[in-house]
C-alpha cells in the first residue's frame, strides 16, 4: 500500500512537470485591494433580497442587457439574444451555432456584454466569438476580434481595445490589465470607465480634452467588478462578484501573495476533474455532459465560494453613493445592474432567472 502511494505521487509529479497545461500555469503574487469594512455608501442592508425573479428556469445566465426604443434585450448562456418583457421571451438570434445546451457554449456562443449604438446596431462581447456587430432585424452578424481572460493566475494579458467602424481596424489602447472586464463611456462622452476585475478597481481613461490617457480613480471596490452601466441620474451602476472586506476576505484573497498555493489549486482541480470529465463526454446524455462541464469550469465550487450579492452606484468622482446588499447570497453571482423603466435589472453569469429590483 505504501509503495503504491509513492508511485501514484511520483506519477502525478511527473505529469505536473511535463504536461503542457501545467507549463502554461503561472500564477503571480499580488496584493489584494479591499475596503477595511462596509461603511459610508457601503453600509450593509438586505435591499437586494427584495428583487423579483423574472422568467425563473427559462432564462439561464443572462449576463448583460441593452435597451433600444424602449425594449429590453439580453444574451443567454446558450448564445441566444432575446427580447424580454414581464410575461414573454422573444428569441432574436444566436451569436453562435445551434447546440445542445450551455455545456456546448463554445459552439453556441456566450454573450457577456451588450450595447446598442444610436442606429440600432447591437454590439455583443462574446466569450468565444469575440466582439460581434448584429442587426437585430436581419440577423446579419460581423466579428471583429477575440479575447481570453484568466482569474486565478492573476493574469495581466487583458487589453482595452478600440475598433474603428470606418476602417474596420482594431487597435490596442491599453494592455497588461488584470482581468479587464466592464467598460462604459462616461455621461459627458470624454472618458471611459473600465473595470479591472482581478484588482478590484475601476479606472478612467480620458479620450477627449486636454489630459488624455490613463487616470487614477479613487474607487476601491469590495470584490471583483463586472459590467458597468450608466444610471439615469448621471451616475453609474456596477456589480461585484462577491462582496467582502479585509475583515472577511475570501480564500483567494488569503493566498493572493502565495502563487504556489494557487498553482497547486489549479493542478488539483485539473487532475481531479480531467478523468471524470473525459468519461462523461463519452456518455451520450445531456445531463451527464452538463455535470462534466460544471466540474471542468469549477462553477460548482463558485456556488459555494460566492455568497454575498452586491450592487453599487457611484458618481463621476468615484464616490460610492449607495449600494444594495444580499448578505446571505439570496441574490448573488451578479454580472450587471441595468436601469430600465424605474427598475434595476440584475444580470448573472450563474443564475437561471433575471433579477428585477424596484428603485
Amino acid at each position: 500500500m505504501g509503495w503504491n502511494l509513492v508511485i501514484v505521487i511520483l506519477a502525478v509529479g511527473v505529469y505536473c512537470l511535463t504536461s503542457d497545461f501545467f507549463k502554461k500555469v503561472n500564477p503571480v503574487s499580488y496584493r489584494v485591494s479591499l475596503p477595511e469594512k462596509f461603511s459610508g455608501g457601503l453600509v450593509p442592508n438586505e435591499l437586494l433580497d427584495k428583487a423579483e425573479h423574472l422568467h425563473a428556469d427559462a432564462l439561464h445566465w443572462a449576463e448583460s442587457f441593452a435597451e433600444y426604443k424602449g425594449k429590453l434585450y439580453t444574451g443567454l448562456g446558450d448564445g441566444r439574444i432575446v427580447r424580454i418583457t414581464n410575461k414573454e421571451v422573444v428569441p432574436i438570434l444566436r451569436t453562435g451555432e445551434t447546440c445542445e445546451g450551455q455545456h456546448e457554449e463554445h459552439i453556441c456562443g456566450r454573450p457577456l456584454g451588450l450595447t446598442f449604438n444610436k442606429a440600432g446596431q447591437l454590439f455583443v462581447a462574446d466569450a468565444y466569438l469575440g466582439l460581434l456587430s448584429i442587426d437585430i432585424n436581419t440577423g446579419k452578424k460581423s466579428t471583429f476580434c477575440h479575447q481570453k481572460l484568466y482569474i486565478i493566475e492573476h493574469d495581466t494579458s487583458g487589453r482595452l481595445l478600440k475598433y474603428n467602424l470606418k476602417t474596420k481596424e482594431v487597435s490596442v489602447v491599453l494592455k497588461d490589465l488584470a482581468f479587464a472586464n466592464g467598460v462604459v463611456l462616461t455621461h459627458d462622452g470624454n472618458a471611459l470607465l473600465v473595470a479591472e476585475g482581478s484588482n478590484n478597481k475601476v479606472f478612467k481613461y480620458q479620450i477627449a480634452g486636454e489630459t488624455k490617457g490613463y487616470l487614477d480613480f479613487p474607487l476601491v471596490l469590495p470584490g471583483e467588478p463586472d459590467n458597468i452601466k450608466r444610471s439615469k441620474n448621471g451616475n453609474y451602476w456596477i456589480s461585484v462578484a462577491t462582496g467582502r472586506t479585509l475583515d472577511n476576505p475570501s480564500i483567494l484573497d488569503r493566498i493572493s501573495d502565495k502563487p504556489f498555493w494557487r498553482s497547486l489549486f489549479l493542478h488539483i482541480h485539473k487532475l481531479s476533474t480531467l478523468p471524470i470529465c473525459s468519461i462523461m463526454r463519452l456518455i451520450p446524455h445531456k445531463k451527464v455532459k452538463e455535470i462534466g462541464f460544471e466540474l471542468q469550469n469549477a462553477r460548482i465550487i463558485a456556488d459555494v465560494a460566492i455568497n454575498y450579492g452586491l450592487v453599487i452606484e457611484f458618481d463621476d468622482s468615484g464616490k460610492i453613493i449607495r449600494s444594495f446588499h444580499s448578505p446571505t447570497g439570496k441574490v448573488s453571482h451578479l454580472s450587471e445592474a441595468f436601469e430600465h423603466n424605474g427598475y434595476l435589472y440584475l444580470g448573472s453569469w450563474r443564475n437561471k432567472y433575471i433579477g428585477r429590483l424596484k428603485l
